[in-house]
């Protein structure tokens, strides 16, 4: 009994409880925002048709549905009210869900990237999570992206907030420069509708995969899916070398390597092999070396990667736009629905 019940409460806990790592929801708010964005067109909806539709995927009560919608709803960042949703301050009820709507904000409603695959993704389009984009393996996107700014404690330049822009901070004022770059984002006519899907997503392309290693084209390709003039153009090629293994290599361009996990040595004939580590295993960003490396040409005809122990050793090789002749020439996969979408 003791031992059930300590599995139960785990359960309860962990599972329930305590919002996921991934994306800092709890189940019930994850199926209420996935439920609000299969209904989304932009108008708004009864909140108990909400619970109802959401109770497809949720085991418990609508009632408790309906207490989790209410208070994520007054968070005011992912949903959008109409009616009366109660007071947190006063402690007064919300209305009936039969007379309250709601629907997703803009922010909710925002790109959602998938590690390891390619998106071309259009001016202005808001993305989430931001922190997810390889800026250094994209050649056509208009994505902008300084995430090791932050890491790294850099000061950021003022003069970037309205750098490019037709309104300015010292002329126009910091207000109307936040306007005007929050009036640029397109979310809600972009989502994360099929068509989006469709026109925009790029699958990675595998081309190798054995007991030493997988590799598979990532990104990037320039142009949308319903174009005549289709040119896609993959330029990183993620590298994934199993554990205790060493693999060997032939490329048919130079290209600079980004190490994304695990440690390792880049080995050509004839010369001293050169250690490859993420940036994660450093103690800090001073000593941060060799996560980033460059192989040239007469190097990448004939190498080899080798891992430091029974890790795998995972990273990109970006080539340079139109220098890999295999990089331009593979066929985009077949556009299928994301599970559960």
């Amino acid at each position: 009994m003791g031992e059930n019940f300590i599995q139960y409460a785990s359960y309860v806990i962990v599972d329930r409880a305590i919002p996921d790592i991934r994306d800092g929801l709890k189940p019930v708010q994850r199926r209420i925002l996935a439920t609000l964005s299969k209904m989304d067109d932009g108008s708004f909806h009864k909140v108990a048709n909400v619970i109802g539709d959401t109770m497809k995927l949720h085991p418990h009560g609508d009632v408790s549905i309906g207490d989790a919608l209410v208070a994520l709803a007054n968070k005011e960042y992912f949903i959008e009210r109409q009616g009366n949703f109660g007071n947190i301050v006063t402690g007064h009820p919300a209305a009936a869900p039969r007379y309250i709507e709601c629907r997703l904000t803009d922010l909710a409603n925002t790109i959602n990237l998938v590690p390891g695959t390619g998106w071309y993704m259009p001016p202005c389009t808001l993305h989430a999570p931001g922190s997810l984009v390889t800026y250094e393996l994209q050649t056509a996107s208009d994505v902008s992206c300084i995430p090791e700014s932050r890491v790294n404690d850099a000061v950021m330049q003022p003069d970037l907030l309205d750098r490019d822009l037709p309104v300015k901070v010292a002329a126009d004022g910091f207000e109307k420069v936040c306007d005007y770059i929050l009036s640029m984002i397109r979310c809600r006519n972009a989502g994360n509708g099929d068509n989006f899907r469709r026109e925009y997503f790029r699958p990675p392309v595998r081309v190798r995969a054995d007991a030493e290693a997988t590799q598979s084209y990532v990104i990037y390709r320039t142009g949308r899916t319903s174009e005549p003039r289709n040119p896609d153009r993959y330029s990183a090629l993620k590298t994934v070398v199993a554990g205790g293994r060493e693999a060997r290599f032939a490329e048919r361009a130079a290209f600079g390597v980004i190490v994304l996990a695990g440690t390792g040595e880049v080995k050509v004939p004839g010369r001293q092999g050169v250690r490859a580590a993420a940036a994660s295993l450093y103690p800090d960003r001073d000593t941060v070396l060799e996560d980033e490396l460059f192989v040239a040409a007469g190097a990448a005809a004939s190498f080899g990667l080798a891992t430091a122990g029974e890790e795998p050793l995972s990273l990109c090789q970006h080539f340079a736009s139109g220098s890999n002749p295999e990089a331009g020439s593979i066929a985009v996969p077949e556009w299928i629905p994301f599970p559960g979408s």
